[in-house]
């Protein structure tokens, strides 16, 4: 059973980060302004990446 201290790791935390960026990046898609769009892109590459910075954290930190 996972303790309190590993759902607050910093992964995790990351992780918890991209999932509310969700409704953040498809309300900027939905609104047909171009610039928006473009932030959303932003946004979606930036939230990529750190898919693999929290999982080199978890690795390194070995909390998988």
């Amino acid at each position: 059973m996972p303790n309190r201290s590993q759902f607050a790791s910093l992964p995790n935390i990351v992780t918890i980060g991209r999932i509310l960026l969700i409704p953040v990046i498809c309300w900027m898609l939905v609104t047909g302004s171009m610039e928006l769009r473009a932030v959303a892109l932003l946004i979606y590459v930036v939230a990529a990446a750190s898919d693999w910075v929290d999982g080199y954290l978890a690795r390194r930190f070995d909390l998988g």
